[in-house]
């Protein structure tokens, strides 16, 4: 895990040196191990920071950032997970020293044999980088296809930055414009669900699974390949999964998961696991315990709203290791609201980010660089209450609260009516893409979990695993979009994801039943949701307007003091305070 930082003069032949040095330190929590930079016919500036996982760590890490052939220039933010075997499928001729590589190594020079699209499809991990191509004068830029990586990319008439975060394009452009019609889509949305757009004018997200190159002759884009998470459903695979059992499906998912575990684990780094006593992440963490070196788990409580995290003695016994649980009160919550944002460069995109950022500070005081979670398995194995819902009816927009558009009482329907055809359209393409199912019902909740995985776990949750992990200079690792078990995870039908029991359904059947082969039935706790205290920080907001009435927001008038619901509270809260973020906006 590292932080990338660019800028290409379009124009000039000259560039401030400082300004770049500037953004590039402001990604330092991303690399606190090592920092370097190229510069390129005196008007290209190719910055890295290190965070050292893989390999014999060394500082000047930019040598191992060159291709051997000296043609290419990575910049690289993941971990690239089989590159060992990349090494010997394409590699083993050139004499690297396969007992020091690391995974930045074999990514480069894979450049060097393959194309330049082809590469990403040989990558199992979590990455997103950039190549410069000093033979052809080219800047290409790729993201893994199932989001966990990001890059922004801000472009004018005059130059191009590309970064891991926002907040390094901010301190080199000092001003930006914010767009309204952004923040107030917020609203029509459960959580802050921004694709390829960003809350400012001329910054932009590369898609997920997109490479894309910049000529730097003719200043000209041109998108190489764009993948999508669509290409693992499998029609003869769903209808084979059809034919079997429970049972059968469980053992292989087992499978899956311990291997994909030993795949991921860290060989030479401290690690936690998050234990939050619910089953993705209690799963992973009973995986990582039985099947690596792992030391602790971590967990967060939210005194007097958390049911479950605030009582894990069970857990513990069963386990037979401790639990290092972080109680926090509404006043700690909301003094780090601010922090948060400024890793976004945005609003929150939800209010469980604070306690990713909290329980990530602790796991780095211990030395840790990695945390495992359990990101995903709601999405890919239908865990959440909306997948119950009656979908036996044709919907025109996901009928998932995850994916779908509410229409806000807080602004006219004309500033969200493009967003809503933007959803709409998702839609389409989720329904098309199973269009191998007949039963309707069963074809809406395959399309409802894919686009939920799609849009709102990359935008939403595997975004605030990265971003609130690296303000820590910690990386955060999930084995549930590791590819093997989305490709089996998309594939299920409906009878091995929801099941009657007692006369009422429940969600999750092949997690739940992986869950009891391994602690007790007691142990599956009724879903509480996201807790924290996203209301109570209105506080804050008293600190800068006695009177608060969201002033920075024009919307019916007749709604002002508190006459709305509490999501919309949170909402104008998590804005507001961003809105008067001084270290955002100063």
């Amino acid at each position: 895990m590292c932080g990338i930082f660019a800028a290409i003069n379009k124009k000039s032949n000259t560039f401030d040196l400082s300004k770049c040095l500037v953004a590039l330190k402001a990604l330092n929590h991303r690399g606190p191990d090592d920092q370097s930079y190229i510069i390129e016919k005196n008007k290209y500036f190719f910055g890295q920071t290190l965070l050292s996982i893989t390999g014999n760590f060394s500082k000047n890490s930019i040598n191992k950032q060159i291709s051997r052939n000296k043609n290419y220039l990575i910049l690289f933010n993941g971990q690239i997970y089989n590159y060992i075997e990349l090494y010997k499928d394409y590699l083993n001729y050139t004499g690297i020293d396969i007992s020091s590589v690391t995974d930045t190594e074999i990514l480069v020079n894979l450049h060097e044999v393959l194309e330049k699209k082809d590469v990403p499809t040989k990558l199992r991990g979590m990455y997103a980088y950039m190549i410069y191509d000093k033979k052809n004068n080219q800047v290409t830029i790729a993201r893994d296809i199932q989001g966990e990586k990001s890059l922004y990319i801000f472009e004018d008439e005059n130059e191009i930055l590309i970064s891991s975060e926002i907040s390094s394009i901010m301190k080199y452009r000092k001003k930006l414009i914010l767009r309204n019609d952004i923040l107030s889509n917020y609203f029509n949305t459960r959580h802050f669900m921004i694709n390829n757009e960003t809350v400012f004018k001329d910054i932009r997200q590369l898609e997920p699974g997109s490479v894309e190159t910049f000529d730097l002759n003719n200043l000209q884009w041109n998108r190489l390949s764009k993948r999508s998470i669509s290409e693992f459903i499998d029609p003869q695979r769903y209808f084979e999964n059809e034919k079997r059992s429970v049972n059968s499906l469980t053992d292989e998912l087992e499978e899956i998961l311990i291997r994909s575990v030993k795949e991921m684990t860290p060989k030479n780094y401290s690690y936690s696991s998050i234990f939050s006593g619910g089953i993705d992440s209690s799963l992973i963490s009973k995986y990582l315990l039985d099947h690596s070196n792992l030391e602790n788990f971590v967990a967060v409580n939210h005194i007097g709203k958390d049911k479950i995290s605030s009582d894990l003695d069970g857990f513990k016994k069963q386990l037979g290791i401790e639990i290092d649980i972080i109680s926090i009160d509404e006043n700690e919550y909301s003094s780090r609201i601010a922090g948060c944002q400024l890793a976004c460069g945005s609003p929150l995109m939800s209010h469980s980010f604070v306690a990713q950022s909290i329980q990530c500070e602790k796991i780095s005081t211990k030395g840790h660089k990695v945390i495992f979670g359990g990101e995903g398995g709601d999405e890919l194995f239908a865990g959440y209450d909306t997948y119950l819902q009656d979908l036996n009816q044709e919907f025109e927009i996901s009928p998932s609260k995850y994916t779908g558009f509410f229409e806000s009482k807080l602004f006219p329907k004309s500033e969200n009516h493009y967003y809503k055809l933007e959803l709409q359209n998702f839609w389409k393409n989720s329904l098309k893409a199973f269009s191998h199912i007949e039963d309707i019902s069963e074809k809406n909740l395959s399309a409802m979990k894919y686009l939920d995985t799609e849009l709102q776990l990359s935008t939403v949750g595997l975004r605030g695993s990265d971003l609130m992990s690296m303000m820590w200079g910690v990386e955060s690792r999930t084995v549930f979009v590791n590819n093997e078990i989305m490709k089996f995870a998309l594939n299920l039908p409906k009878k091995h994801l929801l099941n009657e029991i007692d006369g009422k359904m429940e969600t999750k059947v092949l997690l739940k039943n992986l869950f009891l082969r391994h602690f007790p039935k007691e142990f599956i706790y009724p879903k509480q949701g996201f807790s924290g205290f996203p209301n109570e920080s209105k506080q804050i907001l008293l600190n800068f307007n006695k009177n608060v009435d969201f002033f920075h927001f024009d919307f019916d008038m007749s709604l002002r003091n508190n006459n709305f619901s509490v999501e919309d509270e949170w909402k104008l809260i998590n804005v507001e305070l961003f809105l008067n973020n001084k270290n955002l906006f100063d």
